[in-house]
């Protein structure tokens, strides 16, 4: 949101994006569309739309001509929104924040990842890894005032190595119009600090949540709207799009029906090589049935202390040992680390019932589920050990729940 010379307030959004079916490679530029809600008051707006398309035959990257197709439209189009007047009388709303309270509050998620690209050994044409990063966490603004803070990244570099690192904090609350001021239970080595730019809508797999789009103040204190021809895809600054919770349903990824018969349990008590937190990722957060709704970095999860380091595991117990024929492992976030799964009798005796490398094909951004059937054991099986490399999937792999499947003798 922002106030146009005449102070009346406009919502708005605008970004670059390939036309359907056309292909995306160099020569193809895209072309940029923005939404304008001038607000007029009394439940009533008015929409401009603009939209250029690059046009240049010139030789050169398409950044370049999209950037000049970009500039060529905001000077006529700033003529236009500074034009735009109250038909009479002031603006209908006075200077302060431009969304409700209840329109800030909200159970708040994001996750996100960048690819940079595949390297190769110059000397031996070998493959010799890819550039990725990985982030996600959540920012919980209850309506009693009480708030919950994470935000956690992985990144990894053939030639730079692997980095990472970690923020969490939660206390209490108040909205100064769109800036959320926090006052945390303990003491942070940072001062944090957000304003709402954005509220709207987005329809998921889930249903229509609610979004919420924040920016973090600037070394000199204040904040920047993005500009009034806006690039989403372009920002100076740090912002953050939160996607709200799903609704509470039928939680996480179902058992699959088919033949394997008996009885279906989760555990009931887990312990972990690591853990990121003691509750919050801890090992007990993969106990039960799955309450991890999609794809992200979920405290509700078990996550190992550092992502990308070699090996970790984590130990699941069950209530009745049975004879099994099939471990489930639902991975809530950056599935595929899985290396070895070892079941362990009532005495605690082990034994490897599946090796990897896991080569199930995850669809991206989708809680994996890694199913793995065998011959029912000699002994009935009491614990399950999941042995993970967290090297081979950088960021951090989050498993939320783990069924085991078997006769009772």
């Amino acid at each position: 949101g922002a106030r146009l010379p005449s102070q009346l307030v406009v919502l708005y959004m605008g970004r670059f994006f390939a036309r359907p079916g056309t292909p995306q490679a160099e020569g193809n530029p895209k072309t940029y569309g923005a939404l304008y809600l001038v607000d007029l008051g009394g439940g009533r707006c008015q929409p401009v739309v603009a939209v250029v398309e690059p046009r240049s035959t010139s030789i050169g990257m398409d950044s370049f001509k999209e950037g000049a197709a970009l500039q060529a439209l905001s000077f006529p189009l700033w003529a236009l929104l500074e034009s735009i007047r109250p038909a009479q009388g002031s603006p209908p709303y006075p200077a302060g924040g431009f969304f409700a309270a209840e329109e800030l509050r909200g159970r708040w998620t994001t996750s996100g990842g960048a690819f940079g690209g595949t390297y190769v050994n110059s000397l031996t044409g070998a493959f010799a890894g890819a550039a990725v990063i990985t982030s996600g966490g959540h920012f919980f603004l209850r309506d009693d005032g009480s708030y919950e803070y994470s935000f956690r990244y992985a990144a990894s570099h053939p030639q730079f190595g692997n980095s990472g690192g970690a923020a969490e904090h939660a206390g209490r609350y108040r909205l100064d119009g769109d800036i959320v001021l926090v006052e945390p239970a303990k003491p942070i080595s940072y001062t944090f600090t957000c304003c709402a730019v954005g509220v709207g809508a987005r329809q998921t797999p889930e249903g229509l949540r609610r979004v919420l789009v924040t920016v973090s103040a600037h070394a000199d204190g204040g904040f920047r709207a993005p500009p009034l021809v806006p690039n989403w895809d372009r920002y100076e600054g740090t912002m953050t799009w939160y996607l709200e919770e799903a609704a509470a349903g039928p939680a996480g990824p179902q058992p699959a029906a088919g033949p394997a018969a008996g009885l279906r349990q989760w555990a009931m008590k887990a312990r972990a090589s690591s853990e990121y937190g003691a509750s919050g990722y801890g090992a007990a957060q993969a106990t039960g049935a799955p309450d991890v709704e999609r794809f992200a970095d979920d405290a509700r999860a078990w996550a190992p202390k550092r992502p990308n380091g070699g090996e970790e595991w984590l130990e699941l117990t069950f209530a009745q040992a049975v004879l099994a024929t099939e471990v489930r492992v639902v991975q809530s976030f950056m599935p595929g680390a899985i290396v070895r799964i070892d079941g362990i009798d009532e005495s605690g005796a082990a034994s490897t019932i599946w090796t990897g490398p896991d080569a199930t094909v995850y669809e991206p951004r989708r809680i994996g589920v890694l199913g793995v059937t065998f011959p029912a054991t000699v002994k009935p099986i009491a614990r399950v050990k999941i042995v993970l490399d967290t090297k081979r999937v950088s960021g951090w792999n989050e498993i939320d729940a783990v069924e085991l499947i078997g006769n009772p003798r």
